[in-house]
C-alpha cells in the first residue's frame, strides 16, 4: 500500500479488494503505521471494490491501535457498495466516514 503525508496527516491507499487473502497484510501495515508514531491516518478507499468482514476488522484493529494512542482516524472514498458494508456494519457510527480527500483532512485537524 502506498502512503504520503500532508502535514502531520498520512494517508494510505488501500487496495481495490480487502478480503481474506490480504486483509492480514492491511491491518499489519495500518497497525505499524500506528505504533511507528502515525498520529492522524486517513484511509483512501477510491479505487477500493470490496471490504469482506476479515477487511472490516483490518480497519477495526487500526482504529482501536489509534484510539488507545490519542489519535484519530478517518475513511474516505467509498463507493456505494463499499459504504453500504460500513454502514450495515455499524462502522459509520465508530470512526469518520467522508467523500473524499479534503473532508477527511478536515475531520483529522
Amino acid at each position: 500500500m502506498e502512503n504520503r503525508k500532508i502535514g502531520e496527516i498520512t494517508i494510505v491507499k488501500i487496495p481495490e479488494s480487502v478480503d481474506n487473502a490480504n486483509a492480514g497484510a492491511v491491518e499489519t501495515e495500518l497497525v505499524a503505521l500506528i505504533k511507528g508514531g502515525v498520529g492522524k491516518l486517513a484511509c483512501d478507499l477510491a479505487d477500493n471494490t470490496y471490504v469482506s468482514s476479515a477487511g472490516l476488522r483490518a480497519f477495526m484493529e487500526a482504529y482501536n491501535a489509534i484510539e488507545e494512542k490519542g489519535g484519530k482516524m478517518a475513511i474516505f472514498g467509498l463507493s456505494e457498495i463499499v459504504y453500504e458494508v460500513f454502514d450495515i456494519t455499524g462502522f459509520t457510527d465508530v470512526f469518520p466516514i467522508v467523500a473524499d480527500e479534503q473532508a477527511a483532512l478536515a475531520a483529522l485537524k
